[in-house]
């Protein structure tokens, strides 16, 4: 089956290249296939990426409300 459907998600400039990143780093050539492995993908490694993501996001915005 094709990829057909676009899900688009709205974030932060810093998110956006945390997630760039950490997709270049486990070589994804594409921010898309990356996200596509996290949700879909249910593993204890994944699951662990997930809470690091979510942290690091939560942390920023927790030093986005203190300026």
């Amino acid at each position: 089956m094709g990829l057909t459907r676009d899900l688009r998600i709205k974030v932060t400039p810093l998110q956006y290249e945390i997630i760039k990143n950490k997709a270049q780093v486990f070589g994804y050539k594409s921010m898309s296939a990356f996200i596509r492995d996290i949700v879909l993908n249910e593993n204890y490694s994944t699951e662990e990426l997930i809470k690091e993501i979510h942290e690091m996001v939560v942390k920023e915005k927790k030093d986005l409300n203190k300026v």
